[in-house]
């Protein structure tokens, strides 16, 4: 805390903050990331340029232009909602492993730690204005998986994502649902006393007295217009003419006679 320490000592010594100001803003920075700086600015103590212009003459780090020397190797070292917790943005990288990081505040060493904890890189600070980072952030930074989860929203948006999951999941499986049963039963209208079933190219009408079985047979010729009294005549034709469906039309007749048809004469 050495170095914030001198930085408040040389805003009461050029008269930019009384020393009940620096204590104040001290205190509200325990316990927290925040920078001294940054603190005081939220204050009203400081504005943006005065910051840098102290910084610049207290630490000798040069005031950087990021559009001017950003380059497109350096849009990939850190997250942009990392850059945003720190105003800082990567801007170019050099040998040795070393990145050149535009800063509000490059006397926040504690900052300077994370960040090259996190990318794994030593960081070479240098100032820049508030307002050029932010731009710079937004034009350069791309906007990646690791922001959603780190955004201010993102224990919202987690759950929205997750309820939108949740529901395209049960919609697939409705949709799955109804597909097989379509596939597998058919469909089932009914009409006044009338109630029809349609599958595979095969319609059986069921009516109070009567079945009558229409469509065409896969292996059979022409088409099929029969009429039965009850389910046991219908059963009994299906045995008889079994080679002229296909497989999953046997099926869907054995299920209708057996399981779906409502009880009639037998």
């Amino acid at each position: 805390m050495a170095t914030t320490k001198q930085l408040g000592q040389v805003l009461i010594e050029k008269g930019l903050a009384t020393e009940a100001q620096i204590k104040e803003a001290l205190r509200l920075q325990v316990g927290g990331n925040r920078r001294l700086g940054y603190i005081l600015i939220l204050m009203g103590v400081l504005t943006n340029d005065q910051l840098l212009n102290v910084l610049a003459d207290h630490i000798s780090i040069p005031i950087v232009d990021i559009d001017q020397e950003f380059r497109s190797e350096a849009k990939s070292i850190m997250p942009r909602y990392l850059c945003f917790k720190y105003s800082a943005i990567p801007f170019a990288l050099e040998n040795n492993n070393v990145v050149k990081l535009a800063m509000l505040d490059p006397s926040d060493d504690e900052a300077i730690r994370d960040i090259e904890q996190y990318i794994g890189k030593a960081v070479k600070p240098f100032l820049a204005h508030e307002k050029k980072i932010k731009t710079g952030i937004m034009k350069h930074i791309p906007y990646g998986v690791k922001d959603l989860f780190n955004s201010p929203l993102s224990p919202k948006l987690i759950r929205f994502v997750g309820f939108l999951l949740i529901l395209g999941v049960s919609l697939t499986g409705y949709y799955s649902y109804n597909a097989y049963k379509l596939e597998k039963y058919g469909s089932i209208t009914t009409s006044g006393n009338v109630t029809t079933y349609k599958n595979h190219d095969l319609m059986l009408g069921v009516e109070d007295n009567s079945i009558s079985l229409m469509g065409h047979g896969a292996y059979a010729q022409g088409f099929y217009k029969v009429s039965f009294n009850n389910t046991a005549d219908l059963k009994s034709f299906l045995e008889k003419k079994r080679s002229n469906f296909s497989e999953k039309q046997y099926e869907w007749l054995t299920w209708a006679i057996n399981t779906e048809i409502p009880s009639r004469k037998r």
